[in-house]
Parts: structure tokens; sequence; C-alpha cells
């Protein structure tokens, strides 16, 4: 006969043996007859240290408590006896302000009175029959028999006892009139909330509450803040708080509710009333670092036993966030790009927040051992030409390092609508921004991958466009990262494989997975460069059905205004000396999805990342490639359960680019950057190795893999031919001449850039530094460029399709909108798109080429133009002027060539020979170059961007051989 475990309730503990003779020892438990499942729970609680083996080592002893928090399933296990089947009934006698005020609880069934149960513990006997109490029953009934104890307390004491009781009632609990229509709010923690005063002040009001352990998606416990009070009683209270120096035990908040603070809350929020009561100045300084500001007062008033985090509420907040503080400007690698896009580097050195220090790279290895000396020594700067001080650490170190060791600088940031006059758009030191923990020198940050609870891959997306079998595959991917409990993906496809729609997809499953799993309600965000905001509420209704994800709140632009919580709210959270939220953060947090761009995310950090976010879509993610940017600390700060990033192009400049967005979609994966350029940046002689590895490790070697980066020739079956035309064309007389005069030169006159930069000046027009010539057949007869491009719309016109134009040069995109119109007589004027068109006028401009008959051109620059449109009206693309980076200009084809395109792609590089220096011209050997780079970087994650050595072929290649064989100066 199997052995069988048996109970025996005692007033601290219920004893358990299991039968034998004797009795056999706890060790032995799991090993005999069919009780061993349920003896391994019992020996689970043993090993947590929530039950003690007796001293003969044959009986266990489980505390009642650890008895309560056993799960149903677990009692039949063990063969416990099952739940307590009655309902908890609790009266009083007396009136709470009575010094014999007292509660007594019963139990009910039916409407009925038990009658003659008797409790041991969380062991209940009634009418033969053996129950166990579980929590929260036993927990409310051990409260109730200590209220009873303790017949001396005070009024406070007496409600604080009962409220704490009252939050933990069952619904289903039968409460007599005396207690229901006590309204008792107990305080055991608190959150802040500030704001501007009528005096355009910084104020705030603490909000109380209680913490909670909840379950998460997966499963997983977790802390969240939920608020006591209803609104009008919240400020009612806030208001009494207010009227009085000292913080009291209790206050009434109207309506009958009162708010009981407990000790610890009553002792943080008496430093909270002092620093209410402060001026302006000694307001703004406890929001900067209100847990620092906290403790510091606790100390001084000799409570530092508290622990203000366990009653102090900020559960909102990111785990990688570490406070509120002034922006530190982090030292790296500067580079200043030349004036035109294809030219590399003029500059470089080091850039220190807004301050630029430049070097040359003899100054390099004695810089760098003089920082090595001054981190010995104890020294705080290191002082270089002309006087500047530049911090003596171990980041500034690390970034002469990577100066030494690099040909290809990391670029900054691009300047954005900031504040004029303060470089790169901020006063030094004055941003109060969310301090993340990085992990740019050493690894401080990492996440683990979580549980969550099953479904989402039976989840079906609401969708009105079919999906395609790659974008099926592509959801497939999204969701397997979301059962693995995985914190984030890269979608790197390809232009024109429907990013935005693979994500759409992914958003609506996962709303249909919360919905069927009955999860709390967490808002979506989506963050996106401003030129795309439109094209992603077009791609919404136009893909999803039955109202899609909901009505987005837009929080971006003019919008903002009305998501501001007051009037006095102007100006975004980082300029203003108080850091905090000036949006609406509950109607952020109540939304279905909020749709935003990235530099709104930076300005509003402070509102954004007090949202817990159920997903986040960075779209464009190498918006934050750099990682010294406060964009991409912004974007490393919100607290997000899953976060997708899609970029069409991970690696532009350099490996490292890809890094940030790392370290935001699976942090510490990849270890530190500074490991991480040294790891995939210092490969054979072009980097192959290196990037093949780092290709091979985020797309094969995770599970699932990290990055999902496919080609669309590989994977639409449905895309038309596309059919590349390289065009050469022989310069004619003048051009030739102007070009001939340059190759000619004396080297000393020039420089290789120079030079360079002059030969794709004339390669594109001779006299393109000046206006027009008042004839415009001669001007494009100078240019065997423009000769071709408008023979080549001459054969677009008689076939009645439309045409895109890519150029940078602004004085060609205004001759070519008058030349066009007039040579081919059109009814209308050109449509441009450059970086002067905002994004709402883009988009109109973009719908009406779409919409518009016949045979049409529109111009575009290839940066402004290059991405986030759709254009599949046309079918002809012609790159007038080449961009140094391919990625760029397949970006630019990719306006037409993608999903929607119906007819056969023409893609157009008219090329412009000398007729004498013949495949050693500029033109050639650029498409050669950029030809070489395309391949590359398909096979493997390679740079797309231009290099120093990629320009000191490009010199050689045409000047060393047509000048008989001189060397170039080294690059």
């Amino acid at each position: 006969m199997p052995n069988a475990l048996t109970f025996k309730p005692k007033p601290e503990s219920l004893v358990v043996r299991m039968s034998g003779d004797p009795p056999l020892l706890v060790s032995e438990w799991t090993a005999h007859g069919d009780a061993s499942s349920g003896a391994g729970t019992l020996i689970r609680l043993r090993d947590d240290g929530n039950a003690v083996e007796c001293g003969d080592g044959r009986a266990l002893s489980v505390p009642w408590p650890s008895v309560a928090g056993l799960t149903p399933d677990e009692l039949r296990r063990t063969g416990l006896p099952g739940i307590v089947p009655y309902a908890l009934e609790i009266v009083a006698t007396g009136a709470i302000h009575d010094p014999d005020f007292e509660i007594h609880y019963g139990f009910i069934k039916k409407g009925q009175r038990v009658l003659g149960a008797y409790r041991e513990g969380a062991w209940l006997r009634s009418g033969g029959s053996d129950f166990l109490l579980l929590d929260p029953l036993y927990a409310i009934a051990e409260a109730i028999d200590r209220f009873q104890q303790v017949k001396d307390a005070d009024l406070e004491a007496r409600m604080l006892r009962w409220g704490q009781i009252a939050e933990k009632l069952p619904e289903n609990t039968v409460v007599d009139d005396r207690l229901r229509t006590l309204n008792i709010v107990v305080a055991s923690s608190f959150e802040l909330v500030p704001f501007l005063d009528d005096n355009g002040e910084p104020n705030f009001d603490p909000v109380v509450g209680r913490r909670e352990t909840r379950f998460t998606d997966a499963g997983d416990e977790e802390q969240v803040f939920i608020r006591s009070l209803p609104n009008a009683r919240q400020r009612e209270f806030a208001k009494r708080f207010r009227c009085l120096r000292r913080v009291k035990h209790r206050y009434s908040a109207g309506g009958g509710a009162y708010v009981v603070l407990t000790p610890e809350v009553e002792r943080v929020l008496d430093a909270v009333r002092r620093a209410q009561a402060g001026t302006a100045g000694e307001r703004r300084d406890f929001l900067r670092d209100v847990s620092g500001y906290l403790r510091g007062a606790l100390d001084d008033a000799g409570n530092g036993a508290i622990e203000v985090d366990s009653v102090f509420s900020d559960l909102e907040l990111s785990e990688r966030v570490r406070g509120v503080g002034i922006w530190i400007d982090k030292t790296l690698p500067w580079i200043k790009q030349a004036a035109e896009p294809w030219l590399p580097p003029e500059e470089f050195g080091l850039r220190i927040g807004s301050k630029i220090v430049r070097l040359t790279p003899g100054d390099l290895p004695g810089l760098l051992e003089k920082v090595r000396v001054a981190i010995e020594q104890g020294d705080p700067t290191v002082r270089v030409g002309g006087g500047i001080d530049i911090p003596a650490d171990p980041t500034t170190s690390n970034a002469i390092e990577e100066l030494i060791g690099r040909t290809s600088p990391v670029q900054p940031p691009k300047p954005g609508p900031e504040r004029p006059g303060t470089g790169n758009g901020r006063a030094e030191g004055a941003d109060h921004v969310l301090i993340v923990v990085d992990n740019l020198e050493s690894l401080q940050f990492r996440r683990e991958r979580r549980k969550r609870a099953p479904g989402i891959s039976t989840a079906t997306p609401a969708l009105r466009t079919a999906l395609l079998p790659h974008q099926q595959d592509c959801l497939a991917w999204l969701q397997r990262h979301w059962d693995t409990g995985s914190w984030g993906a890269l979608l790197a496809d390809d232009m024109g494989l429907g990013k935005t729609l693979e994500a759409l997809a992914f958003l609506s499953c996962l709303k249909a997975y919360a919905v069927a799993a009955g999860l709390a309600h967490r808002p979506m965000l989506v963050v996106a460069p401003t030129g795309l905001l439109l094209n992603w509420l077009d791609e919404h209704d136009k893909h999803l059905a039955n109202a899609g994800l909901g009505r987005p709140v837009e929080a971006h632009g003019v919008n903002l205004r009305r998501l501001r919580t007051s009037a006095n709210t102007a100006g975004n959270e980082l300029v203003s000396d108080t850091p905090f939220p000036k949006l609406n953060v509950q109607r952020l947090a109540e939304a279905e999805w909020v749709l935003t761009t990235y530099e709104t995310l930076r300005d509003y950090q402070h509102s954004f990342g007090r949202v817990r976010w159920r997903t986040a879509v960075f779209d464009e993610a190498q918006k934050i490639k750099n990682p010294s940017a406060r964009v991409t600390d912004a974007a490393l700060a919100m607290n997000v359960d899953f976060a997708l990033l899609m970029t069409g192009t991970p690696v532009e400049n350099r490996p490292a680019d890809v890094w940030p967005m790392l370290d935001r979609a699976d942090p510490g994966s990849f270890g530190t950057l500074k490991d991480f350029s040294k790891r995939y940046e210092a490969g054979d002689e072009d980097g192959d190795s290196a990037l093949a590895k780092l290709h091979r490790e985020l797309t094969v070697d995770t599970t699932p893999e990290l990055m999902l980066r496919r080609l669309k020739e590989n994977h639409i079956s449905g895309l038309p031919d596309k059919h590349v035309h390289r065009l050469i064309v022989d310069m004619p007389p003048f051009q030739a001449e102007q070009y001939e005069q340059i190759v000619s030169q004396d080297r000393q006159e020039m420089s290789m850039l120079q030079t360079l930069q002059r030969l794709r000046s004339i390669s594109m027009h001779p006299v393109l530094s000046t206006a027009p010539a008042p004839e415009p057949d001669r001007y494009i007869q100078e240019s065997a460029r423009l000769s071709e491009t408008f023979a080549i719309l001459k054969t677009i016109a008689d076939r009645q399709e439309k045409a895109l134009i890519f150029v940078e040069a602004r004085a060609i995109q205004d001759f070519l909108v008058v030349a066009i119109r007039r040579r081919f007589s059109l009814p209308n004027d050109v449509l441009v798109v450059n970086g002067a068109v905002p994004g709402r006028t883009r988009k109109e401009r973009v719908d009406t080429f779409q919409n518009r008959p016949r045979f049409d051109v529109m111009v575009l620059s290839p940066r402004a133009g290059g991405v986030g449109l759709t254009l599949t009206a046309a079918n002809h693309v012609i790159h007038l002027s080449r961009w140094w980076n391919p990625a760029v200009e397949d970006q630019c084809t990719d306006r037409v060539f993608r999903i929607g395109q119906n007819r056969p792609v023409h893609v157009y590089l008219p090329l412009a020979r000398h007729p004498r220096f013949g495949e050693y011209s500029f033109d050639l050997k650029l498409d050669s170059l950029m030809e070489r780079k395309r391949e590359m970087n398909h096979r493997v994650l390679a740079p797309t961007a231009k290099t120093q050595g990629d320009i000191y072929d490009l010199y050689r290649g045409t000047l060393t051989a047509v000048r008989g064989g001189e060397s170039p100066e080294t690059p």
C-alpha cells in the first residue's frame, strides 16, 4: 500500500508526516508512493525556507502563512482539505470612535450563517468537515483577531487597522452597515504629481495609494501603484494636505472618505510637506532628485531606517532609468563632413557635448598618453592646444584610441529643430533628462528573457490586406520573439518589402492577444521621422480592418497643445528648469496607440517615460545610431515590454551604427560599444570576415534570429522586372575641355579633395556653379548627362508614362522644373520634393503626382525623397547625379520598385565619359566603386557610405592613370 501524508493542525503550524512504522524521514518522502508529487510541493516549501523539519527529521512543520499561500491544485496533490466553501461576514459592535469598538467575522453559506465553525490557523472545521482558508481570507481572519487584542489603540490606529483589512476584502464579503459606510483609505505608498502653479513656478502634490503585487502577461510578479482615491477626493486631500504645516495621521477627503497614513508614509510625507513650503528654487531642486532629497531629509530627522523607495512610488519608469538628472555630455570621436555629401571628412577630433575639439593625426598619440597619465594621477582634465580642457577619463581615452585606429570616424548627429545658438541645439549642461544606465564602456545593464502568457501565435490580425508569404513569415518571426520572452527585434528588411504593414499586422495581433488573454491595458507607441507620420496613418487605414488599432493619439507638432496639462506648460520638458511631465500622462496611458516623432520623444521624455508601453515601434531606427545623442538615450529610457526597430539601412557609415539599435532591442547581448567596435571593425583588409561574422550572429546564431534582413528581389515573386540601363555618353566638347583642364592642372594648385569635387561637378555640368544660360537647349547640350536625360524623357513621354529624377543640386532642380514643362508642354508645374518641402506638403505632392494622368515628372533630392514615399505611378527612375552611398540610391529607386508596382521598372544611370580618358572618367570609376560596395553590402553588413580608402581609389582611378602613373597624395 502506498505511503500517505497525514496532517495535524497546531496553533502555529501544520505538522505533516508520511505514514510508515516509524513515519518516514522527510528526506525520503519524494522517493515513496503516490504521494511523491504532493511531497514535492512540501519539500519545495522546506527548501525555500517556508517550512522546517521537526527534531527527529520525520515530520515537517509548515507555518500557517505558508499553508494559506498554496494553490488549489497544490492542495489537491498533497491530499490537504479543500478550500472553504463559505463567504466571509464581518460585523461591528459600537462606533469606530468608541474605545470599545470591535469587529468580528464569521461565515455564511447561501445567505445563512455557518454555526459551530472552529479555526486553527488556516484550518477550519465545520459540520464534521475540514477546510482550508487560503489568502486573503486567512490574512483577514488573522488581522481581525489582532484588531481585537489592541484595546487601547487611539482612533487613528483603529481606522488604520480597519482600512488595511477593508482593502483586502473579497467582493462577496458581507459587511454590516456601520462598516460599509466607513470609507477609510490607507495610504501605504504615494507618488508625486508635479505641475506649474498660477505663478508659473514648479510645484507638486502627493497622490496616495498602495502598492500591489500583480502578475505580468507572462505570469511573473511585478509591483504596481494603485491610486486609492477618485480624482475629486484626491484633489480634496491635496488641498487639505497643503493647509497644515505639519502632517497629520488622517485627513478628510470629502464625501465621507478618510485618508489614514501609515507611520512610514507619514514620516516621508513630512519631508514632502517641507519641500512643498519651500521657495520655487527649492521646489525645483527637490523635483530634480526626489528620492535623494527624501533620503537626506529622513537622515537629518533621525528616520534613516525608513526605506524611501518602499513608500515613494516611481514605478512607471523603466528599470533602465536610474533617475532624473542633468545631461552630461559624452566624449566620442567626431568628424566634420565635407560640404558635398560624396566627399570624405575634412576634419576630425573629439565631440564633448556641444563642444568640438579639433585634432590632427599627429596630436593623437601624445594626447592619449597625457590622458592616461592624468587618469593615473587623478587629474580631472587635460589641456589641449588653444587652452581647451577635456575630461581625463576612460571615455576620452577610448575615443582617442578609436580615432587612432579608424579611417572613417563616426559622424556627429544632425542638428535638429533645437533652440538656436547653443551648439547642437542645447545650452551645455542645461537639460534635465532621464538618466539611463548605458553600456558604452562597461556592461552595466542587460535583460534576461522573460516568460509571457502563450497565445499570440494563434491571434489573427484584423487586416483587409492579405499578407504576402514573406510578410506572413515576418509576422510569425515577431510572434516567436514575443513567445520566447524577447525584449525586442530588429526588422531590417529591404526597402519595398512592406515593413510598415508587417509592423501593423504584429500590433494588431498584440491587441487581439491582449484582449483574449484579459491582460491589463497598455498602449502601443510608434516613433517615426516627421515625414513618415502621415504614411503611418494612411497605411493603418488602408490595411487594417474593424477600426484597426483604434484612434491614435497624435503626440507631435500642434497636436501637443491638446495634450498639455495646462496653459502654463509651454515649452518642452528639457529646457524647463523643472523636469516633470508637461503632457497628460494619463491620456497617453489610456490611448490605444500613440504616434510621435523622435524629436518629440526626446523633448517630452519625462511624459513618455512614465507610461508602460506594451510595445514601441521605432521606424527608421537609424535615427538612434549615435550613442552620444539625447534622442538615443530617450529611446533607451522608454518603459517598453517589446521594442521593434525598423530600418532598411542598419549599417551605413560603420558596423557600430547597428550597436545602439541592438542595445535597445536586446541590451547586453552584444557587449559594450567599445568591445563591439573592436570585434567587428577589425577584420581583414576589406573587413569582410568581421562583417560576415556580425551578419551571421544577427541572422543565424540567435533563436529566433535577432535581425530579419531580406532583399526584395529574393522574396517578392510578384514584382515586375527591373531593368538597369547604364547609358555611357561622351562629353560634348566644352564639357570635355573643362574636365581636361582639371586633370592637367598642377598638383600644387588643388588638393585631392578639391580635384575630385571639381571633376564631379563638371561631370554633371561644366557651369553648374553659375546660373543656367538663358538658352535652355544650349545649357542641356553642354552636359552629357542632361542631354541623355532629356532623350530618356522623350521616350517616356511617348509612352505616356511617368518618371522620377533624382538630383541634389538645387540649381539643376530649378532648371529642370522650367525646362521639362516647356520642352514637353506639360499642363501643370513639375513637382519637387527636397529638404525645403515640409512633410504635409510633401505628402500632398505625392498624392497629386500619383493621381495626375499621362506623362509626368517629379524632381527629388536623394535624401528628402529617398525614404518614406510611395510613387508607384512612375515606373522610370533617372539618377541624374549619383549619391556616394549605393544604399541611398537603392532607396530612391525603391520609391517605384516596390509592392504595388505593376509595370516593368526602368532605372537609368546616365554616365558622362571623357572621349580621351574613356574608362578612367570620373562617372565610370564612381559607378564601378558603387557597384562593388552594393554587392558587398548584399553579402554582409558592409557599410555603404564613403571611406577614406574609397576616395583614394577614386582619385587614383581617375587621375593617376591619365597623368602618367604619378602617385597621389596619401589620404
